[in-house]
This record gives C-alpha cells, structure tokens and sequence, in this order.
C-alpha cells in the first residue's frame, strides 16, 4: 500500500472513529464523505501529500487539542468542535503478517493484535499493487474487489488479544502478488 494515492470510500456505511492512515505517506486524495463515521477527525500530519479530503456527512468533530495545518483547518472549518467531554478511542490494533512478499502458492498468515479500552467495528482488508482491494470477513471470507464489508461489528477490547485472520492461507494461482 506504501504507493497507494487516493482512496475512494465514500458511501460505504463505515463506522468508528476515521482510521489512522499514517502508513499511506504518499496517500493524496481521501473520501470518507456520507459515511457513518463518528468522533474527531485526526490530524493527519503523517501525510504531507494531501490536496483533497471529504468528510461530509458524518458525525465528526475538531479536536481542540489537535493543532491542525492550516490547510486542514480550512478543509474542516465548518465542523463543530468536540464537546469538552470527548475522548479519543484508547486502543491499538496492529496487524502482523509472516512475510512482507507474497506470490501464487505462499501461505499468507495474518494476525491482528488488539490492545486497550474501547468498543469498535474491526475491517481487514488486502490491498493489491494495482490499488484494488478485497476485505475479509468473519468467519473467512473474501469480500469481491472493492466492496468493503465489516470484519466483526462492536468488538469489545479491554485488554491486549489476538484475532488469527489468516491462519497459513494458500494463495491461489491467478492471483497477483501481494506486497
């Protein structure tokens, strides 16, 4: 994903607070608009490639904390302010697979690594080199490209655990390399 520039995830019924897209450093256009995102918008500070970003039409807010660019500023200035009992989700997830390269007949594993306090809708997706996606829902099965579809909705964390994924999953002939 290291090379993905825009992502396009408007209208897709997403919930929770918007994800950190930090490891998309060269990401430079993002639509998270008429979605059912909640929270405050986050600073995006790791992605100084941004021109165009749609928030619209969720139930977002600033962070008075966050010292936001001023281009972000001006992107959501017309957002309220989070109310002074907010407070952020305090949780981690992290995702570890066995390689950082894959092609037809490796064994894919993934794990995702929960920690901390909160309640939240969990999504795994792989994204392909063209940009394509699929993501994976419980129990296994692979949404069709593009389509993103919720991998367990209202996870409970409140303490660190493990969720296998992908548990030495054969990657078939015809598929591209995963990377």
């Amino acid at each position: 994903m290291p090379k993905l520039k825009k992502l396009a995830l408007s209208y897709n019924k997403l919930t929770g607070a918007i994800p950190d897209f930090s490891a998309l450093s060269v990401l430079r256009w993002l639509y998270l608009d008429s979605n059912q995102l909640t929270g405050a918008i986050p600073s995006f500070s790791a992605l100084p490639n941004f021109i165009t970003l749609h928030l619209g039409n969720n139930s977002i807010c600033k962070d008075t904390n966050i010292n936001y660019s001023l281009w972000l500023e001006e992107q959501i200035s017309r957002f309220s302010k989070c109310s002074t009992n907010y407070s952020p989700i305090a949780a981690s997830i992290e995702m570890q697979l066995n390689q950082s390269r894959y092609t037809t007949g490796n064994l894919i594993r993934l794990d995702m690594q929960v920690d901390g306090q909160a309640t939240v809708d969990l999504y795994v997706a792989i994204v392909f080199p063209s940009g394509d996606f699929t993501t994976i829902t419980y129990p296994l099965a692979f949404s069709q490209f593009n389509t993103i579809q919720i991998y367990k909705p209202a996870i409970a964390i409140s303490e660190q655990k493990n969720y296998p994924i992908l548990n030495d999953f054969l990657l078939p002939d015809g598929t591209m390399p995963l990377s």
